[in-house]
């Protein structure tokens, strides 16, 4: 399934699952990199009530950004 991003935020409450290793690099770039339409991942930080749900294959190249309250609003 593929969605647009106008559509994503169309959403009042945006939930997204992203598992497995071939997503690790674009985690990555989604959480660090300034919100641009070069990487549109990057949109999701705009949205006003996004979670987005990583396994550990996912997250394993920004398990230094996880260690942070400031990015992931508390939660682990």
């Amino acid at each position: 399934m593929t969605l647009t991003i106008p559509t994503l935020f169309r959403v009042p409450r945006l939930i997204a699952s992203v598992p497995g290793p071939r997503k690790a690099a674009i985690v990555r770039r989604a959480l660090e990199e300034p919100v641009t339409t070069d990487c549109p991942a990057t949109l999701l930080r705009t949205h006003p009530n996004a979670t987005v749900y990583l396994d550990r294959e996912s997250s394993a190249e920004v398990q230094d950004l996880l260690q942070s309250s400031e990015v992931v609003g508390g939660r682990r």
